[in-house]
């Protein structure tokens, strides 16, 4: 078991080492799999104590589909708010997070000055504690990318996003809100947000049936903000008419990628933005 290998310093800075690679243990290379809260309690220890002159640099947790819950997120959180100096990413998408969890990770976001990147996407059991953990999301200024795909964002967790991203402090360069229950009135609310923000590059609303009307408010506001780099609004059931709508917007914008993923759509595509876009 994990816990056990702890004893053994070799073995604990090998845990450490796994932890904080590029793949972590969610990728297909990992060591261990099926991790719950005792190991995630295990290696909050072992950031606890990554400090000094022989500390590792820790820049990335990633513990991807897995089966941490609310209390390991809990040990996490309070490690990395006490000694993160060095963690820029926590990647905990595939887990069983619940509204616990999102607690602790909203108060790692008021206190930490160094997170980056946050991945929790595929946590549909983060239910209602998703609303307060997006409120403390207006407590930030370093958080470049947050991940929420599969989520349960919807309309009011849209209107909290919106904010987000109307404020001077904000720092958001990638949003990616696909499977988030969006519908219309949420997509409305983060495009019309867009009309002010100047820091997002990237937007994912891939799967969230935004409609006919929806399509529109995406092209208006890809048409008045000049900072969107990638935007995908593929798996929404949009008309060849709503996708062409867009597409002409985003002509505006020569540095704007769109994904529309059908094969025709991706020649309508070619022929408003030219050909390899």
């Amino acid at each position: 078991a994990l816990a056990e290998r702890l004893a053994c310093p070799e073995d604990a800075t090998e845990i450490l080492r796994r932890v904080a690679c590029p793949g972590g243990w969610g990728s297909p290379h990992a060591m261990d799999k099926g991790l719950g809260n005792v190991e995630a309690r295990v290696i909050a220890g072992l950031l606890l104590l990554n400090s000094g002159a022989d500390a590792l640099p820790a820049a990335n947790v990633v513990l991807s589909d897995n089966c941490v819950g609310d209390r390991g997120v809990v040990y996490l959180a309070t490690a990395l708010a006490h000694n993160g100096a060095f963690t820029q990413a926590l990647v905990l998408n595939g887990n069983e997070l619940g509204p616990q969890a999102a607690a602790a990770l909203g108060e790692l976001l008021r206190s930490s000055p160094h997170l980056e990147r946050l991945n929790l996407s595929d946590n549909p059991g983060i239910g209602q504690g998703l609303l307060p953990f997006l409120q403390s999301l207006k407590a930030n200024s370093t958080l470049r990318e947050l991940h929420l795909d599969g989520t349960p964002v919807g309309v009011r967790g849209a209107r909290r996003l919106a904010h987000v991203l109307r404020r001077e402090e904000c720092a958001m360069e990638l949003l990616s809100l696909a499977r988030t229950e969006l519908g219309t009135v949420g997509v409305w609310e983060i495009m019309d947000a867009l009309v002010e923000n100047t820091t997002l590059h990237a937007l994912n609303l891939a799967d969230n049936d935004i409609g006919e009307v929806g399509a529109r408010h995406v092209a208006r506001g890809v048409k008045l903000n000049s900072g969107l780099q990638k935007l995908n609004i593929s798996g929404n059931g949009l008309s060849d008419a709503s996708v062409r709508e867009v597409l002409v917007a985003a002509k505006a914008n020569r540095g704007l990628q769109v994904r529309t993923a059908s094969s025709g759509l991706t020649r309508m595509r070619d022929a408003i933005l030219g050909a390899g876009w």
